[in-house]
């Protein structure tokens, strides 16, 4: 890094770390941990403006007024609002509860879910799957927690209080405006990650986690809109489970949300086929989700809209009792040009079809991913043979079997 001119303190100052040449703090900041790094800007005025260039380029956001409020202060520092470079939106919310009993009936400990088993792979045969469902009814028998009363009241207590202040955000249109406000002074911010789950140490320990609207519309919207009014020219838009019906938003609030893909050249969007009323199933709009993608285009408009992609992961939480689209639904006949890399999960395809996109793709592509892709009708794909540097991932189903290995143990 080259050298900055540092402010320099009164020459009666007898602090002498404060008198060490320019280019000698910046060494010292060089190995010092990120989150060291706020702790050094208050030694003082000279170590301020030496450390301040230093902090980390992203900024994290929760879904709590004091988060929006400090995203606001970093837009309006003049230095640190030039460093910023990603944003990671954690937009989990606290359900609401009318008592608090019921809302007693929803804790439970940490060592409690730590016991469930991850969910069996497609091709996992019955008796396995037997005895998954045994042990998860064996761990739900058991007490949920060992809380005391007092902890509990004091504990719903807080809850209520973090509730209330996200509900003054929801009537903000999802705190929309200060998004607005703080993009447009971040010119820099070229990545935004909308990740649900990772928020809930910011609501304090054990019984305050956010477990709510994890694939809330609303907050992909407000996020969007956002860059959209900023003109910010994004180049990588991570969003983690979001609702499949955010499609069935306007056409104005769509079009506007596609705005901010324009200058896109990576995207992962993982996209929530719904949850029963007791969050334990997915999946549970998978047909409902299918025969809206039959019927309507709006998924591949929306990838449309980023004609500059390199990067492509996208994907369906689930895959049963078929997958939620087709990947002419998901892509229709349009193309992308720039398209090097691109990752599919938990969707259906004829191979006729599959063959159809590698060969638009061709002149590019140079890695694919599939998960889980089930073949409608037809074999196995073929490579094209034009391109032998194609590298493959791969994890289908065929007729009810699961194929998983590397792209010449698949015959390729």
């Amino acid at each position: 890094m080259a050298a900055k001119q540092h402010s320099r303190p009164e020459s009666n100052s007898t602090c002498y770390i404060d008198r060490i040449p320019p280019e000698i703090a910046d060494l010292i900041c060089y190995p010092i941990d990120e989150e060291d790094i706020p702790n050094l800007r208050l030694v003082s005025k000279f170590w301020n403006n030496v450390a301040t260039p230093f902090l980390p380029g992203n900024v994290n956001l929760v879904f709590k007024p004091e988060s929006f409020e400090r995203l606001l202060n970093i837009s309006r520092h003049p230095v640190i609002s030039k460093q910023i470079t990603a944003l990671y939106y954690e937009p989990n919310t606290l359900d609401e509860y009318t008592t608090q009993d019921e809302w007693e009936r929803t804790i439970v400990a940490d060592s409690y879910t730590k016991d469930f088993e991850a969910l069996p792979s497609p091709d996992a045969s019955k008796r396995k799957l037997r005895a998954w469902r045994r042990n998860i009814t064996k761990i739900r028998e058991r007490p949920r927690h060992n809380y005391s009363k007092d902890y509990l009241e004091k504990a719903y207590k807080e809850y209520t209080r973090m509730h209330a202040e996200q509900e003054v955000l929801r009537n903000r249109d999802y705190g929309l405006e200060e998004f607005s406000d703080a993009m447009s002074r971040l010119p820099k911010t070229v990545g935004v990650m909308h990740e649900p789950w990772g928020a809930k140490n910011a609501f304090t320990a054990d019984l305050h986690n956010a477990r709510g609207d994890y694939c809330g519309i609303p907050f992909m919207r407000s996020l969007l809109l956002a860059v959209h009014e900023a003109s910010i020219e994004l180049g990588i838009l991570q969003i983690d489970n979001v609702d499949w019906k955010f499609l069935q938003q306007s056409d104005e609030v769509l079009e506007r949300m596609k705005t901010a893909l324009r200058h896109l050249t990576t995207l992962e969007l993982v996209i929530s086929t719904g949850m029963d009323e007791n969050g334990n199933e997915i999946g549970v709009e998978i047909p409902t989700c299918r025969r809206y993608h039959s019927n309507n285009t709006k998924l591949a408009e929306f990838l449309a809209a980023a004609p500059n992609l390199k990067d492509l992961a996208i994907g369906f939480d689930w895959y049963e009792p078929y997958c939620p689209a087709e990947l002419r639904q998901v892509f229709g006949s349009t193309s992308g040009p720039c398209l090097e890399s691109v990752a599919l999960e938990n969707i259906d395809a004829a191979s006729e079809n599959l063959n159809r996109f590698l060969e638009q793709h061709a002149s590019m592509l140079k890695h694919v991913i599939m998960k889980t892709v089930r073949l409608l009708e037809g074999t196995w794909i073929d490579t094209p043979k034009n391109e032998p540097d194609l590298e493959f991932e791969v994890g289908v189903h065929q007729r009810g079997i699961t194929w998983r290995g590397s792209a010449s143990a698949l015959g390729f």
